[in-house]
Protein backbone atom coordinates (compact mmCIF):
# COMPACT_ATOMS: atom_id res chain seq x y z
CA UNK A 1 0.00 0.00 0.00
CA UNK A 2 1.43 3.39 -1.09
CA UNK A 3 1.15 6.34 1.27
CA UNK A 4 0.99 9.88 -0.01
CA UNK A 5 2.13 12.73 2.17
CA UNK A 6 1.81 16.48 1.62
CA UNK A 7 5.56 16.57 1.01
CA UNK A 8 5.47 14.01 -1.80
CA UNK A 9 2.52 15.82 -3.39
CA UNK A 10 4.45 19.09 -3.37
CA UNK A 11 7.54 17.37 -4.79
CA UNK A 12 5.55 15.78 -7.58
CA UNK A 13 3.93 19.10 -8.41
CA UNK A 14 7.30 20.83 -8.42
CA UNK A 15 8.79 18.15 -10.66
CA UNK A 16 5.88 18.44 -13.06
CA UNK A 17 6.31 22.21 -13.08
CA UNK A 18 10.02 21.95 -13.82
CA UNK A 19 9.36 19.54 -16.68
CA UNK A 20 6.81 21.94 -18.14
CA UNK A 21 9.17 24.86 -17.72
CA UNK A 22 11.95 22.85 -19.37
CA UNK A 23 9.75 22.06 -22.33
CA UNK A 24 8.77 25.69 -22.67
CA UNK A 25 12.41 26.76 -22.48
CA UNK A 26 13.44 24.23 -25.14
CA UNK A 27 10.65 25.40 -27.42
CA UNK A 28 11.67 29.02 -26.79
CA UNK A 29 15.30 28.30 -27.64
CA UNK A 30 14.41 26.24 -30.72
CA UNK A 31 12.12 28.95 -32.09
CA UNK A 32 14.77 31.62 -31.58
CA UNK A 33 17.45 29.48 -33.18
CA UNK A 34 15.22 28.88 -36.18
CA UNK A 35 14.64 32.63 -36.49
CA UNK A 36 18.17 33.71 -35.56
CA UNK A 37 20.10 31.41 -37.88
CA UNK A 38 18.77 32.93 -41.12
CA UNK A 39 19.19 36.39 -39.60
CA UNK A 40 22.87 35.67 -38.90
CA UNK A 41 23.41 34.54 -42.49
CA UNK A 42 21.64 37.64 -43.77
CA UNK A 43 23.88 39.83 -41.60
CA UNK A 44 26.99 38.01 -42.84
CA UNK A 45 25.88 38.43 -46.45
CA UNK A 46 25.24 42.15 -45.99
CA UNK A 47 28.67 42.68 -44.40
CA UNK A 48 30.31 40.66 -47.17
CA UNK A 49 28.56 42.70 -49.85
CA UNK A 50 29.55 45.97 -48.21
CA UNK A 51 33.23 45.12 -47.71
CA UNK A 52 34.30 42.77 -50.50
CA UNK A 53 31.90 43.39 -53.39
CA UNK A 54 31.80 46.52 -55.52
CA UNK A 55 28.13 47.38 -55.81
CA UNK A 56 28.37 50.73 -57.60
CA UNK A 57 30.92 52.46 -59.82
CA UNK A 58 31.36 55.16 -57.18
CA UNK A 59 32.50 52.57 -54.66
CA UNK A 60 36.32 52.44 -54.36
CA UNK A 61 36.64 55.00 -57.15
CA UNK A 62 39.66 57.18 -57.84
CA UNK A 63 38.00 60.03 -55.96
CA UNK A 64 36.94 58.06 -52.88
CA UNK A 65 39.45 58.07 -50.05
CA UNK A 66 40.04 57.45 -46.38
CA UNK A 67 39.32 60.43 -44.17
CA UNK A 68 42.11 60.11 -41.58
CA UNK A 69 44.77 62.87 -41.66
CA UNK A 70 47.70 60.64 -42.64
CA UNK A 71 45.83 59.13 -45.59
CA UNK A 72 44.77 62.58 -46.75
CA UNK A 73 48.38 63.73 -46.53
CA UNK A 74 49.52 60.73 -48.58
CA UNK A 75 46.96 61.44 -51.28
CA UNK A 76 47.80 65.15 -51.39
CA UNK A 77 51.57 64.56 -51.57
CA UNK A 78 51.05 61.83 -54.15
CA UNK A 79 49.03 64.13 -56.37
CA UNK A 80 51.84 66.65 -56.30
CA UNK A 81 54.19 63.90 -57.57
CA UNK A 82 51.69 62.95 -60.28
CA UNK A 83 51.34 66.55 -61.47
CA UNK A 84 55.12 67.03 -61.51
CA UNK A 85 55.46 63.96 -63.74
CA UNK A 86 52.32 64.34 -65.83
CA UNK A 87 54.33 64.80 -69.06
CA UNK A 88 55.58 61.22 -68.63
CA UNK A 89 52.14 59.75 -67.91
CA UNK A 90 50.38 57.37 -70.27
CA UNK A 91 46.85 56.09 -69.62
CA UNK A 92 47.00 52.37 -70.26
CA UNK A 93 44.65 49.41 -70.18
CA UNK A 94 44.72 45.67 -70.69
CA UNK A 95 42.07 42.95 -70.79
CA UNK A 96 42.43 39.92 -68.53
CA UNK A 97 39.87 37.32 -67.48
CA UNK A 98 37.42 39.25 -69.65
CA UNK A 99 37.83 42.43 -67.58
CA UNK A 100 39.09 45.78 -68.83
CA UNK A 101 41.77 46.87 -66.38
CA UNK A 102 43.11 50.42 -66.22
CA UNK A 103 46.33 52.02 -65.08
CA UNK A 104 48.74 54.89 -65.48
CA UNK A 105 52.25 54.29 -66.77
CA UNK A 106 54.97 56.83 -66.03
CA UNK A 107 57.68 56.28 -68.61
CA UNK A 108 60.93 57.97 -67.54
CA UNK A 109 62.93 56.28 -70.27
CA UNK A 110 64.33 53.37 -68.25
CA UNK A 111 64.22 49.67 -69.11
CA UNK A 112 63.15 48.77 -65.57
CA UNK A 113 59.76 49.35 -63.95
CA UNK A 114 57.89 48.88 -60.70
CA UNK A 115 54.24 47.85 -60.50
CA UNK A 116 52.40 49.15 -57.45
CA UNK A 117 49.66 46.91 -56.08
CA UNK A 118 47.31 48.82 -53.74
CA UNK A 119 45.27 47.41 -50.89
CA UNK A 120 41.56 46.72 -50.62
CA UNK A 121 39.32 49.75 -51.35
CA UNK A 122 42.28 51.76 -52.72
CA UNK A 123 42.59 52.91 -56.32
CA UNK A 124 45.80 53.80 -58.12
CA UNK A 125 45.72 57.32 -56.64
CA UNK A 126 47.16 55.87 -53.40
CA UNK A 127 50.11 54.46 -55.34
CA UNK A 128 51.40 57.90 -56.33
CA UNK A 129 52.75 58.42 -52.84
CA UNK A 130 54.78 55.20 -52.91
CA UNK A 131 56.07 55.94 -56.42
CA UNK A 132 58.00 59.00 -55.35
CA UNK A 133 61.46 57.41 -54.71
CA UNK A 134 61.56 55.22 -57.81
CA UNK A 135 62.44 57.68 -60.56
CA UNK A 136 65.72 58.51 -58.85
CA UNK A 137 66.40 54.75 -58.61
CA UNK A 138 66.04 54.32 -62.37
CA UNK A 139 62.57 52.78 -62.52
CA UNK A 140 59.52 53.60 -64.59
CA UNK A 141 56.29 53.39 -62.59
CA UNK A 142 53.01 51.57 -63.31
CA UNK A 143 50.11 52.42 -61.01
CA UNK A 144 47.11 50.11 -61.43
CA UNK A 145 43.46 49.99 -60.50
CA UNK A 146 42.89 46.46 -59.25
CA UNK A 147 39.82 44.71 -60.64
CA UNK A 148 36.73 46.15 -58.95
CA UNK A 149 38.53 49.43 -58.14
CA UNK A 150 38.95 52.80 -59.80
CA UNK A 151 38.34 52.68 -63.54
CA UNK A 152 38.84 48.92 -63.82
CA UNK A 153 35.99 46.53 -64.39
CA UNK A 154 35.10 43.78 -61.96
CA UNK A 155 32.84 43.21 -59.02
CA UNK A 156 34.38 40.79 -56.56
CA UNK A 157 37.48 41.26 -54.40
CA UNK A 158 39.35 37.96 -54.06
CA UNK A 159 42.25 39.15 -51.88
CA UNK A 160 44.87 38.62 -54.56
CA UNK A 161 43.86 35.07 -55.52
CA UNK A 162 42.43 36.15 -58.88
CA UNK A 163 44.05 39.58 -58.98
CA UNK A 164 47.57 38.15 -59.17
CA UNK A 165 46.74 36.94 -62.69
CA UNK A 166 46.06 40.57 -63.56
CA UNK A 167 49.45 41.57 -62.19
CA UNK A 168 51.12 38.94 -64.37
CA UNK A 169 49.18 40.28 -67.35
CA UNK A 170 50.34 43.82 -66.57
CA UNK A 171 53.93 42.55 -66.37
CA UNK A 172 53.59 40.92 -69.79
CA UNK A 173 52.26 44.20 -71.16
CA UNK A 174 55.28 46.12 -69.88
CA UNK A 175 57.74 43.52 -71.09
CA UNK A 176 56.24 42.63 -74.47
CA UNK A 177 54.79 45.96 -75.57
CA UNK A 178 56.86 48.61 -73.79
CA UNK A 179 60.32 47.11 -73.82
CA UNK A 180 60.77 46.81 -70.06
CA UNK A 181 63.58 44.40 -69.23
CA UNK A 182 62.98 43.81 -65.51
CA UNK A 183 60.02 44.45 -63.22
CA UNK A 184 59.74 44.84 -59.46
CA UNK A 185 56.46 44.42 -57.54
CA UNK A 186 55.60 46.69 -54.60
CA UNK A 187 52.43 45.86 -52.66
CA UNK A 188 50.69 47.20 -49.57
CA UNK A 189 48.56 44.93 -47.32
CA UNK A 190 46.44 42.82 -49.69
CA UNK A 191 48.63 44.16 -52.48
CA UNK A 192 51.64 42.48 -50.91
CA UNK A 193 49.77 39.17 -50.72
CA UNK A 194 48.76 39.59 -54.36
CA UNK A 195 52.38 40.26 -55.29
CA UNK A 196 53.53 37.12 -53.47
CA UNK A 197 50.93 35.02 -55.31
CA UNK A 198 52.22 36.43 -58.60
CA UNK A 199 55.84 35.72 -57.70
CA UNK A 200 55.08 32.14 -56.64
CA UNK A 201 52.82 31.38 -59.60
CA UNK A 202 54.03 28.69 -62.02
CA UNK A 203 53.45 31.32 -64.72
CA UNK A 204 55.75 33.90 -63.14
CA UNK A 205 58.29 35.06 -65.77
CA UNK A 206 62.00 35.55 -65.12
CA UNK A 207 61.76 39.30 -65.67
CA UNK A 208 59.81 39.70 -62.42
CA UNK A 209 62.85 40.27 -60.22
CA UNK A 210 61.62 40.87 -56.66
CA UNK A 211 58.92 41.85 -54.21
CA UNK A 212 58.54 44.70 -51.73
CA UNK A 213 55.86 43.68 -49.20
CA UNK A 214 54.48 46.43 -46.95
CA UNK A 215 52.26 45.08 -44.15
CA UNK A 216 51.84 41.52 -45.40
CA UNK A 217 49.49 39.35 -43.31
CA UNK A 218 49.50 35.59 -42.75
CA UNK A 219 45.91 35.18 -43.93
CA UNK A 220 43.05 37.60 -44.47
CA UNK A 221 40.73 35.79 -42.06
CA UNK A 222 42.70 37.00 -39.04
CA UNK A 223 43.12 40.50 -40.46
CA UNK A 224 39.42 40.76 -41.24
CA UNK A 225 38.50 39.47 -37.80
CA UNK A 226 40.69 42.13 -36.17
CA UNK A 227 39.13 44.84 -38.32
CA UNK A 228 35.64 43.73 -37.31
CA UNK A 229 36.63 43.62 -33.66
CA UNK A 230 37.93 47.18 -33.80
CA UNK A 231 34.74 48.37 -35.52
CA UNK A 232 32.65 46.52 -32.91
CA UNK A 233 31.01 44.33 -35.53
CA UNK A 234 29.95 40.75 -34.69
CA UNK A 235 33.20 38.81 -35.04
CA UNK A 236 31.54 35.43 -34.45
CA UNK A 237 30.07 35.52 -37.97
CA UNK A 238 33.45 35.94 -39.66
CA UNK A 239 33.24 32.31 -40.71
CA UNK A 240 29.85 32.94 -42.30
CA UNK A 241 31.26 35.93 -44.19
CA UNK A 242 34.04 33.69 -45.44
CA UNK A 243 31.44 31.17 -46.59
CA UNK A 244 29.69 33.94 -48.54
CA UNK A 245 32.93 34.76 -50.30
CA UNK A 246 33.63 31.10 -51.08
CA UNK A 247 30.16 30.72 -52.53
CA UNK A 248 30.56 33.84 -54.70
CA UNK A 249 34.18 33.45 -55.82
CA UNK A 250 35.38 29.97 -54.72
CA UNK A 251 38.22 31.64 -52.77
CA UNK A 252 38.83 31.36 -49.04
CA UNK A 253 39.79 33.94 -46.37
CA UNK A 254 41.91 31.37 -44.61
CA UNK A 255 44.18 30.78 -47.61
CA UNK A 256 46.94 33.37 -47.55
CA UNK A 257 50.64 34.18 -47.83
CA UNK A 258 51.36 31.72 -45.03
CA UNK A 259 50.44 28.92 -47.44
CA UNK A 260 52.85 29.88 -50.22
CA UNK A 261 55.76 31.89 -48.82
CA UNK A 262 57.77 28.72 -48.22
CA UNK A 263 57.98 28.34 -52.01
CA UNK A 264 59.36 31.83 -52.72
CA UNK A 265 63.12 32.02 -53.29
CA UNK A 266 63.36 35.41 -54.99
CA UNK A 267 64.48 38.74 -53.49
CA UNK A 268 62.11 39.94 -50.77
CA UNK A 269 61.94 43.15 -48.74
CA UNK A 270 59.36 43.05 -45.94
CA UNK A 271 58.42 46.36 -44.32
CA UNK A 272 56.38 46.17 -41.12
CA UNK A 273 55.28 48.29 -38.18
CA UNK A 274 55.59 47.01 -34.63
CA UNK A 275 52.14 48.48 -33.83
CA UNK A 276 50.31 46.95 -36.79
CA UNK A 277 46.92 45.83 -35.42
CA UNK A 278 45.74 44.00 -38.53
CA UNK A 279 48.82 42.24 -39.88
CA UNK A 280 50.24 41.09 -36.57
CA UNK A 281 54.03 41.46 -36.14
CA UNK A 282 54.32 37.98 -34.64
CA UNK A 283 52.91 36.53 -37.87
CA UNK A 284 55.35 38.62 -39.91
CA UNK A 285 58.33 37.08 -38.13
CA UNK A 286 57.00 33.60 -38.91
CA UNK A 287 56.42 34.50 -42.57
CA UNK A 288 59.94 35.88 -42.88
CA UNK A 289 61.50 32.84 -41.24
CA UNK A 290 59.55 30.47 -43.50
CA UNK A 291 60.72 32.18 -46.69
CA UNK A 292 63.72 30.21 -48.06
CA UNK A 293 65.09 33.15 -50.08
CA UNK A 294 68.75 33.96 -49.59
CA UNK A 295 68.04 37.55 -50.67
CA UNK A 296 65.53 38.67 -48.06
CA UNK A 297 65.35 41.41 -45.48
CA UNK A 298 62.79 42.39 -42.82
CA UNK A 299 62.75 46.04 -41.72
CA UNK A 300 60.84 47.00 -38.57
CA UNK A 301 59.35 50.44 -37.96
CA UNK A 302 59.07 51.06 -34.24
CA UNK A 303 55.50 52.11 -33.42
CA UNK A 304 54.52 51.89 -37.09
CA UNK A 305 50.86 51.25 -37.94
CA UNK A 306 49.24 49.40 -40.80
CA UNK A 307 49.61 51.05 -44.24
CA UNK A 308 51.07 54.20 -42.66
CA UNK A 309 54.79 53.45 -42.69
CA UNK A 310 56.22 55.67 -45.40
CA UNK A 311 54.22 58.75 -44.41
CA UNK A 312 55.58 58.62 -40.83
CA UNK A 313 59.03 57.07 -41.39
CA UNK A 314 59.82 58.48 -44.84
CA UNK A 315 63.62 58.54 -44.51
CA UNK A 316 63.86 55.04 -43.03
CA UNK A 317 61.37 53.63 -45.56
CA UNK A 318 63.12 55.11 -48.58
CA UNK A 319 66.56 54.10 -47.29
CA UNK A 320 65.46 50.47 -46.95
CA UNK A 321 63.92 50.60 -50.41
CA UNK A 322 67.05 52.12 -51.93
CA UNK A 323 69.32 49.51 -50.36
CA UNK A 324 67.10 46.70 -51.62
CA UNK A 325 66.90 48.08 -55.16
CA UNK A 326 70.64 48.69 -55.37
CA UNK A 327 71.23 45.14 -54.19
CA UNK A 328 69.02 43.93 -57.05
CA UNK A 329 71.05 46.04 -59.47
CA UNK A 330 74.30 44.51 -58.27
CA UNK A 331 72.81 41.00 -58.06
CA UNK A 332 73.86 40.65 -54.45
CA UNK A 333 71.69 40.01 -51.40
CA UNK A 334 70.50 42.93 -49.33
CA UNK A 335 72.25 43.11 -45.96
CA UNK A 336 70.52 41.26 -43.14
Amino acid sequence: MQFTTPFTCLAAAALSGWETAGRVLLIFVAVHLVLLYPLLWLTAYIIYRSTLVRNTKAMWSRTSMHDDPLSLQMVADGRVWMEENIDCKHDVHIVNDGLRLCGEYYDFGFDRAVIFIPGRTDSLTYSYYYAMPYRSLGYNVLCIDQRGHGESEGKYVTLGHAEHRDVLAWARHLHDERGVRSILLHGVCIGSACGLYAMTSPECPDYLIGLVADGMYRDFYESYYLHMKELKKPTFIAGMINACMKRSTSYDFKSGPGDVIHTYRGPLLMLHGTADKYSLPTRTTVLFDRCPSEHKKLVWFEGGEHSKLRVVYTEQYDAALTEFVLALENQIPASK
